[in-house]
């Protein structure tokens, strides 16, 4: 993860380049709030719960650790998909569809077990 220093109201950063134009916010320029659209957030998630900050060499990168997944339940996990039945010519198979991809993705999150601690440190 960089560290990209203070956040920034994109706001600010509107009425700063409409100056910056020599025009007056509001004035010359309205600036309009629309609110969020689909599928925008307001913040980002950046850490999953179970993962931790880890410095690196550098002040201004960090990296997260998480535990490891339980290498026996993806082994098994891992096993079951390898056992899909693939597409034939009488029929598609659920691997690949949206309900086979979702049952898939279900048992690999299923092997990873988060930490007791999931506070960042």
């Amino acid at each position: 993860m960089l560290d990209m220093g203070k956040p920034v109201k994109i706001v600010d950063l509107a009425r700063q380049m409409i100056e910056m134009s020599g025009l007056k916010p509001n004035d010359d320029i309205r600036i309009e709030f629309t609110g969020l659209r689909p599928g925008e957030k307001l913040f980002e998630e950046l850490t999953q719960k179970g993962e931790n900050f880890a410095p690196t060499t550098h002040p201004k990168i960090c990296r997260f650790v998480s535990q490891p997944a339980d290498l026996t339940q993806l082994r098994r996990n891992t096993g079951t998909i390898s056992h899909q039945p693939s597409p034939t010519a009488t029929g598609p198979s659920q691997a690949g569809s949206a309900r086979g991809d979702s049952r898939i993705y279900a048992l690999l999150a299923a092997a990873r077990k988060p930490p007791a601690n999931t506070e960042p440190e």
